[in-house]
């Protein structure tokens, strides 16, 4: 009640009008949609979040893809019941992640991290932002403010947006 900054992942709106000396929110990890956005506001709050987890929600977000893909978890059930049914001859197989077209909807912190961790599987990765400054960087092939495009030329899309009304 009486902090002038707090590091937290939420906070209720009753919390914030219970504490008045309240001047600075800090979030320690991406994303804000945690936080009533109108009293902080009209009180003139600073929230801030910061990007330093941005690496690991990525590798997280490759791992999933790829555990998805590599179709893990179903291979390993068959495996507990002694069933070995795959072979190089057979349609089922796992897919690679090797030379697909990676679509990255929401090109910021997370989206570059999720490319540069991509890039030495020889793909090609474009980024969806909306406001676009450059049409490449160092792990993009490109960069397009196209979400049609972008959907339309992926063989695996990760979404990366904030959580907001506009998305």
């Amino acid at each position: 009640k009486t902090a002038d900054a707090v590091v937290c992942g939420r906070l209720s709106k009753e919390e914030i009008e219970n504490s008045p000396n309240l001047k600075v929110i800090f979030v320690h990890f991406t994303g804000i949609n945690n936080f009533p956005p109108d009293i902080i506001m009209q009180r003139g709050i600073t929230l801030s979040n910061t990007h330093a987890n941005a690496p690991v929600v990525a590798e997280h977000a490759v791992a999933l893809a790829m555990s998805l893909l590599g179709r893990i978890i179903e291979f390993h059930e068959d495996l507990k019941q002694g069933i070995w049914n795959r072979s190089i001859e057979s349609d089922d197989m796992w897919v690679s992640m090797y030379g697909k077209r990676i679509g990255i909807i929401g090109y910021g912190n997370i989206g570059q991290n999720i490319a540069k961790l991509l890039k030495p599987f020889n793909g090609h990765v474009t980024g969806f932002k909306k406001n676009v400054h450059s049409t490449k960087d160092e792990y993009a092939d490109e960069i397009t403010d196209d979400l049609k495009y972008t959907i339309d030329n992926s063989d695996v899309i990760f979404v990366t947006l904030p959580s907001n009304e506009s998305t």
